[in-house]
């Protein structure tokens, strides 16, 4: 299931990083990722398919019981992500539009806030 988690994360920060690529704002590139995600944005390719929702749901079930199990392993997994999200936030602190904090601490909240 790592290995499957660790794949879809990849794939997903390819995707989404394409699909932010031309937009300026920090919080608008942030946004695109987090509604990505909420509404099933991590397909295998740019075309949502009802193999996508299954997977997505499946990686939704088995995140909290990897985090127990292997913690990790799990955040190693999830690193595509989690970095793309992280930049994001780091830019945006940047800019003066969010407030100091860990990059990458609030890039592993996000994540988690939207996967439970």
């Amino acid at each position: 299931m790592l290995a499957v988690f660790e794949f879809t994360m990849r794939v997903a920060a390819l995707n989404f990083e394409e699909q932010i690529r031309q937009i300026d704002d920090p919080l608008e590139r942030l946004g695109g990722i987090v509604i990505g995600m909420i509404q099933g944005g991590l397909s295998l390719d740019n075309e949502r398919t009802e193999l996508d929702d299954r997977l997505s749901a499946a990686l939704g079930s088995e995140h909290l019981r990897l985090a127990e199990a292997w913690p990790e392993k799990l955040q190693a997994a999830l690193s595509p992500l989690l970095v793309l999200i992280s930049r994001q936030v780091a830019d945006g602190i940047r800019r003066g539009q969010f407030r100091k904090c860990d990059p990458d601490l609030q890039a592993t909240l996000i994540f988690n806030l939207i996967a439970t």
